[in-house]
């Protein structure tokens, strides 16, 4: 066996060691549980995506409905253990509470009922008892076990997504060195996994963005427009204001002296060069000055927004927006690379990329079988390069 092979095994099998005994300790409810629900949302999705099969081989409305009902379902799959997972943790935390709260009161009763009658003894001193630090019970052995099973796992897809990727890097390099990790490439391990690779990828690109974009929600995405669009309008307005506007005339006729002023008389000829000079300095203090209020605007605004998604309502609604905005723009994104690599997928210089997606059940609409390209959008990049 290749010495990497068992490198990322040792690496693999020690993580998800690590994470069992950190979420046994740490509990579910205080666990991420991101590894969980890519593998619950990647096992679902390849499987739906594993019905359409033989519809989207034998023609093109079969691939179109097939892709649209696979990456509908991936979506879904995503969203509804986010939220599964994301209740299974408030009623822990909510049985936990509960269950602590009971404890202590039923220590408090008890200790009550044991204090002392004798009023004689008072000088009489005792060693005091150890208060007993109250249990969640049962719920709280569940939650521990959940824990350890849900980092353990997160861990383990974690350590397996880096080897994954880096050993698919690898492979399609195609450098000369690789030949020497034929025995990892042409094993049946790496083989079985071969045409889920992209699977993978295109339903963590799908997590990712709905994760981050109900995490920061729609305001702050259209917030990072306006501030994109406020820098380049102020880069304008001062190009306009330094080289069209007689308002800044004398400034720049006083910047274009002192630089004259500053070269020998031979070289003073040059006026209208130093004007340009002086035009382009005034360009760039106003455009800094703008700037600063940009950046004070860029700092204060979102803390009024963040006060805004303090409200549950207004969160929930900022959040869902802006992962479906999120998501919409990155599945544009990979439906939009595929289309271009579309007409050339079967060209030689590709075989090595295109043998990731000969048997994937999602990946392949975005490539081979790419939805845009089956709805008549072309890019004639083939013509280029043959």
């Amino acid at each position: 066996m290749n010495i990497l092979a068992i490198l990322i095994i040792i690496i693999l099998i020690t993580a998800t060691v690590i994470g069992v005994i950190v979420g046994l300790v740490k509990g579910f409810t205080k666990v991420n549980s991101w590894g969980l629900e890519f593998l619950l949302s990647v096992a679902l999705s390849v499987a739906v995506g594993g019905i359409f099969v033989n519809s989207a081989a034998e023609s093109n409305e079969g691939a179109i409905s097939g892709g649209i009902i696979t990456i509908i379902f991936a979506v879904i799959f995503v969203v509804a253990f986010l939220f599964l997972f994301k209740l299974l943790r408030l009623i822990f935390s909510s049985l936990i509470k509960r269950k602590l709260e009971k404890a202590k009161l039923s220590t408090a009763d008890a200790s009550n009922s044991e204090e002392s009658d004798d009023e004689d003894d008072e000088d009489d001193e005792e060693e005091p008892e150890k208060v007993r630090k109250p249990s969640a019970g049962f719920v709280g052995f569940l939650n521990r076990i959940f824990g350890a099973v849900t980092l353990g796992i997160k861990c383990f897809v974690a350590v397996g997504a880096v080897a994954s990727f880096v050993l698919v890097a690898l492979d399609l390099t195609q450098l000369d060195f690789i030949s020497s990790m034929a025995d990892i490439y042409e094993s049946s391990v790496y083989l079985g996994f071969k045409p889920l690779f992209m699977d993978c990828f295109i339903v963590g690109a799908i997590m990712i963005a709905i994760h981050c974009g109900y995490k920061s929600g729609i305001s702050n995405a259209l917030w990072s427009l306006v501030i994109l669009g406020l820098v380049a309008a102020a880069g304008y307005a001062s190009y306009n204001l330094a080289f069209h506007s007689e308002t800044f005339a004398p400034a720049i006729d006083s910047i274009a002296n002192a630089l004259i002023n500053m070269v020998p008389e031979g070289v003073s000829e040059a006026n209208e060069l130093f004007r340009t000079v002086a035009q382009c300095i005034l360009t760039a203090g106003i455009f800094l000055l703008m700037l600063v209020i940009i950046i004070l605007m860029s700092v204060f605004v979102p803390r009024l927004m963040e006060g805004l998604r303090e409200n549950k309502v207004f969160y929930a609604i900022d959040g869902i927006i802006g992962a479906i905005c999120s998501t919409v723009i990155v599945l544009g994104v990979l439906f939009g690379v595929g289309v271009v690599l579309q007409p050339i997928y079967d060209l030689p210089m590709l075989e090595k990329l295109t043998s990731y997606f000969a048997d994937s059940k999602i990946a392949t609409y975005f490539y081979d079988k790419n939805l845009l390209a089956m709805f008549g959008v072309i890019v004639p990049i083939r013509d280029y390069l043959t």
